[in-house]
């Protein structure tokens, strides 16, 4: 099964956001990280984005999940209100999100290719040809 997601980005309001999100909502946050706590995973992060959200998920229902982070120096993204949304596309399988990666990037621009990450997800975003933000996942199961 398919599964889209929707992801939102906020000029360092995310964490308000998210918690309005909810009580709006309902549902589980979940994977709440601020971007202080890559720094032991190697990554460079100014100091003014220590405490930024790095990545933030609110799961409402198994079909309907938000994703959400905060604009940063460490990770340059311009966001313009209006720019800050982007669809997510979690698959099944390593190989099926290679495949979709593949087809939807062709044409596209500002690729992160597909990679795996230190919290376990497998996944690569870009621009693509139309001007939309996409990211695209696998998760591994979780233990």
């Amino acid at each position: 099964m398919v599964k889209i997601g929707i992801g939102l980005r906020f000029p360092g309001t995310c964490e308000q956001a998210f918690m309005f999100y909810q009580s709006v909502f309902g549902g589980e946050l979940f994977m709440l990280q601020r971007f202080k706590e890559m720094k032991e995973h190697g990554y460079t992060i100014e100091p003014q984005d220590e405490e930024k959200i790095a990545f933030v998920g609110l799961k409402v229902r198994d079909e309907v999940v938000f994703g959400g982070d905060d604009d940063s120096k460490s990770f340059p993204r311009e966001l313009i209100i209006g720019n800050n949304i982007s669809l997510g596309v979690n698959l099944e399988s390593k190989a099926e999100a290679d495949r979709i990666y593949n087809a939807l990037s062709a044409g596209a621009t500002d690729k992160s290719p597909m990679a795996d990450m230190y919290w376990g997800e497998y996944t690569g975003s870009f621009k693509d040809k139309f001007g939309i933000w996409w990211g695209v996942s696998y998760q591994r199961p979780r233990e």
